[in-house]
């Protein structure tokens, strides 16, 4: 974090709440009318370069809560950043306050460590409202470069606090081991309760959005994978909602969205010849907003299906889980996605039950039994699915069969020592 754009000094460190927002110590910011720069060194490009470009960023409206000495409070910051910065990946929170014996690490911008350390540390009790960290070794005390740096709890992974102040007896005339350095953190608890932009961000991390939201990550993680995820994935979400929120904070991962409200088949249609460089051009991911709200939502599912066929992955976002809409995406484009997948964990099953059988005759296996395999059987219960009279049945009975699949790989692949991604 720094005062003076990208060449300032160094003042102090951040924590990435989002793409749009970050957190600071307010006196890290000095001025709430004045810009400051943030830099992420610690994330870098397989070429050492850094992959997330700095940015400017203002105190957020709402977002300066200046500290209080008696008790001691406050001291934060929340910054809008001038652009997104999506690259990021943003720190998972924790209101849980860490025990004495939780195990701390801190992280900060020291003179002369640009690229940042950490430091580790306990907790040892409260102070007014902020809470008194203690360094694990005198080499890891917190320095002038800590103040508005992550306290991470290294047992759950998640950021407990931010760090304040620090306290050093550099001027007493006593040994060094015998001397106090100290340093005080405030607790996302706190944050979170001082904060309306800080509580609003927790809460799409936790609970059913917080699920959804890993659920969102998950699949555009692994729908590239040969047999990683379904290539349609249908979600119903209500216009300004939370879910709203928690997908608009993803929709970067995309190769191209579409927002089809009212939209004419033929517009979005240009829109997708005319879209840009993909990740992967061969299956580009596409996410389309309100497909039941298109001018003409039957043409667009044809012109999405055409889209399937030629590979692309599909994200369809629909505002009511009920109607034509929904059961023609059901049944034209999500059970013929589901039903592929299966297809793709069954010819990965029988190659790891194939590579299981011959490590296990070959002897790299002695001592540990052999598994039987079931691909027979689960192709058995696959080519039943075209038998169901019932597409939403089919639909259940595929997924239901694909998840079966995933746990027969993990199985098989685990005792082989292969990946059971």
């Amino acid at each position: 974090m720094r005062r003076d754009g990208p060449l300032g000094d160094i003042e102090g460190a951040g924590i990435l709440l989002s793409p749009e927002f970050a957190l600071t110590a307010a006196h890290v910011v000095g001025d709430p009318d004045h810009a400051v720069w943030l830099d992420f060194p610690e994330v870098r490009a397989p070429d050492g370069a850094p992959a997330v470009p700095g940015v400017a960023a203002t105190v957020a409206p709402g977002g300066w809560f200046p500290a209080a000495h008696d008790p001691a409070d406050g001291d934060v910051a929340v910054l809008r950043l001038a652009g997104p910065r999506h690259q990021g990946t943003p720190a998972p929170l924790s209101r849980r306050v860490p025990e004495p014996e939780d195990a701390l690490r801190i992280g900060g911008y020291p003179v002369e460590q640009d690229d940042g350390m950490w430091v580790r540390a306990t907790q040892s009790g409260p102070h007014g409202q902020l809470y008194q960290l203690d360094p694990r070794a005198q080499r890891e005390v917190v320095r002038p470069g800590f103040s508005g740096g992550a306290v991470l709890n290294l047992a759950t992974e998640r950021v407990v606090g931010m760090v304040l102040r620090r306290y050093a007896d550099d001027e007493h005339d006593r040994p060094a081991e015998e001397r106090a350095y100290l340093s005080y953190m405030i607790p996302v608890r706190r944050i979170v309760q001082i904060s309306p932009t800080v509580r609003r961000l927790y809460a799409l991390t936790q609970g059913e959005l917080g699920e959804y939201g890993r659920s969102l990550d998950h699949w555009f993680d692994r729908v590239h994978e040969h047999g990683g995820e379904p290539a349609v994935r249908i979600t119903p979400v209500v216009r300004d909602g939370g879910h709203a929120a928690v997908l608009g904070q993803r929709l970067h991962r995309a190769d191209l969205v579409l927002d089809a409200a009212g939209a004419a088949t033929r517009d979005l249609a240009d829109r997708i010849a005319r879209a840009g460089p993909c990740r992967d051009p061969d299956a580009p991911v596409v996410v389309v907003i309100g497909v039941d709200e298109a001018a003409d939502p039957p043409s667009l599912i044809r012109l999405l299906g055409q889209c399937a066929l030629r590979g692309a992955r599909l994200l369809l976002v629909i505002r009511e889980r009920v109607g034509p809409v929904w059961e023609r995406l059901v049944v034209e484009l999500r059970l013929p996605s589901v039903v592929a997948h299966c297809g793709d964990l069954l010819v990965r099953l029988r190659r790891a039950e194939a590579e299981h059988d011959r490590r296990w005759k070959g002897g790299s296996l002695a001592g540990k039994p052999h598994i039987e395999p079931v691909a027979v059987a689960r192709y058995t219960e696959y080519a039943r699915l075209a038998s169901l009279p019932d597409p939403f049945r089919q639909l259940r009975a595929a997924d239901s069969l694909a998840a079966r699949l995933r746990e027969d790989l993990t199985h098989v692949e685990a005792r082989c020592g292969q990946s059971s991604r």
